[in-house]
C-alpha cells in the first residue's frame, strides 16, 4: 500500500504532532508500505515530522484555502487560498509519480484536492481529516458538498467537527496524542510547586480561542500582592493583534512565548492550563496536558464540557470572564486542590486517548479502501 500524506502546515501545532504520530504508527502496523508526506514549507512541523519520517518533501504550492471558526477569515487569507486552487492541478499532477493507492488530506483546508485526484485516478482512495469546525456560510457549503462527492473517508477529531449536514462515510477519531513508542507519564506531582502557581494559555492567539478574557483575568490579578501568581502565553508571533502584544508589556504578571517545539517545558512550568474556548471545537493541547497531569479550566463549550467534569477532572465555568476570575481566586488560595485533579486527570485521559487505538481505527480504514 502506497499512502502520501498531505499537511496544511510548516508551523509546530497540534495537527503535524497527531500526524507525525499517526505516520509512526501506520508505518509500525503496515509493514512494507510506503508513506510519503508533502508540507508546504520548511519550519518546525515539518522538521518535528521529518523525525518520524525520512520521505518528507516540501513544496510551496500547497496553500491551504481556511474556513474554519478559529483561522483566520480575513480577505488577505481568502485571496491567498484561492491562490492554492489554482495551483492545485499542478501540484496533484506531481504526487502521482509516487503511484499512491490512498491520498490522506490532514485538513478540511485541503478540500479542494480532492476532486483533481479524483479526476486524475478514480482509483486513488482520499482520506480527509476534519480538524475544526466550519463555519455557517455558504463557503462551507461547497466545501462539505465537495468533501462528500470526492472523498472514500472522513475522519473527525470529535463530535464537534461533525457537521449537521450528512456526509457519508465519515468516522470520529480522536487524535493520537502522543507516540505510538511512548507511554504518558503524571510529571505535574513532581514538578509542581505550590509557592507560584502559573496559569498556561497555549493557542491561536484569537477572540474565538478566548485570548481576550485569559488576558483580562491576568490583568486583574496583577494588582492583587496577596496571590503569587503567573500568567503566560504560548503561541504569540509578531502578526497578533497589537492589543495582545501591548498587555504583554504592560502586565507585570503575563509573559509570552512564540509557538515552539518545546511543548514539554511549557507543560513542566505549568499549574493549571486555561481553555477559555468562545465557540466550539476541539483542544490537542487540553489532552497534552492532562496526559501530562496538568488540570485545566474550560469554558463551558462542546466538546471540551465533555471532557471535562468539574471538580473531578478539571474546573468548567461560563463563558465570561467573572466566573473564570472566580476558579483562578479558589485555587491561588488552595492550590493542593490541582493534586487531586491532577490525578484524576492523567488517569482519566490515559484510558481515553490511547495512542495505539486511534492509530488502530485509521489504519483499518486504509485497509477497508485498499
Amino acid at each position: 500500500m502506497n499512502i502520501v500524506y498531505i499537511h496544511h502546515s510548516a508551523n509546530l501545532g497540534g495537527a503535524p504532532k497527531s500526524l507525525s504520530y499517526l505516520v509512526e504508527g501506520v508505518s509500525n502496523q503496515l509493514k512494507n508500505n510506503i508513506v510519503t508526506i508533502y508540507t508546504p514549507g520548511k519550519g518546525a512541523g515539518t522538521d518535528f515530522i521529518s523525525s518520524f519520517s525520512k520521505n518528507v518533501f516540501v513544496d510551496s504550492r500547497i496553500i491551504p484555502f481556511h474556513n474554519s471558526v478559529v483561522s483566520s477569515t480575513s480577505l488577505k487569507k481568502k485571496l491567498k487560498g484561492l491562490c492554492g486552487v489554482m495551483l492545485a492541478p499542478f501540484f496533484i499532477f506531481s504526487i502521482l509519480k509516487h503511484k499512491p493507492d490512498i491520498v490522506h488530506l490532514n485538513s478540511s483546508c485541503l478540500f479542494f484536492y480532492a476532486p483533481f485526484i479524483k479526476i486524475f485516478s478514480r482509483k486513488i482512495k482520499v482520506v480527509c481529516h476534519l480538524r475544526e469546525p466550519l463555519l455557517n456560510n455558504l463557503i462551507s457549503k461547497v466545501i462539505l458538498l465537495i468533501l462528500n462527492k470526492c472523498t472514500d473517508s472522513l475522519i473527525a477529531i470529535s463530535n464537534s467537527e461533525v457537521p449537521s449536514v450528512s456526509l457519508k462515510n465519515i468516522k470520529i477519531i480522536s487524535n493520537p496524542i502522543y507516540s505510538s513508542s511512548q507511554k504518558p507519564k503524571n510529571i505535574f506531582i513532581e514538578n509542581f510547586n505550590k509557592k507560584i502557581i502559573t496559569f498556561s494559555f497555549m493557542a491561536r492567539c484569537n477572540y474565538e480561542n478566548g485570548i481576550f478574557d485569559f488576558i483580562e483575568a491576568a490583568r486583574l490579578f496583577s494588582d492583587k500582592s496577596e496571590f503569587n501568581i503567573r500568567f503566560a502565553i504560548v503561541g504569540t508571533d509578531e502578526t497578533d493583534d497589537p492589543f495582545i502584544l501591548k498587555a504583554v508589556k504592560d502586565i507585570s504578571n503575563l509573559s509570552s512565548y512564540p509557538m515552539t517545539d518545546k511543548v514539554d517545558e511549557h507543560i513542566k512550568n505549568s499549574s493549571c492550563l486555561i481553555v477559555p474556548f468562545k465557540v466550539p471545537h476541539f483542544s490537542r493541547t487540553l489532552i497534552e496536558f492532562g496526559l501530562a497531569g496538568v488540570p485545566a479550566i474550560v469554558y463551558d463549550k462542546e466538546p471540551i464540557n465533555q471532557i471535562i467534569i468539574n471538580n473531578h477532572n478539571g474546573f468548567v465555568c461560563k463563558p465570561t470572564l467573572l466566573p473564570l476570575t472566580k476558579v483562578i481566586e479558589n485555587i491561588s488560595n488552595d492550590p493542593s486542590i490541582l493534586e487531586s485533579i491532577s490525578k484524576n486527570v492523567f488517569d482519566d485521559f490515559a484510558d481515553w486517548y490511547n495512542a495505539a487505538t486511534s492509530i488502530e481505527k485509521v489504519t483499518n480504514i486504509y485497509r477497508r479502501l485498499a
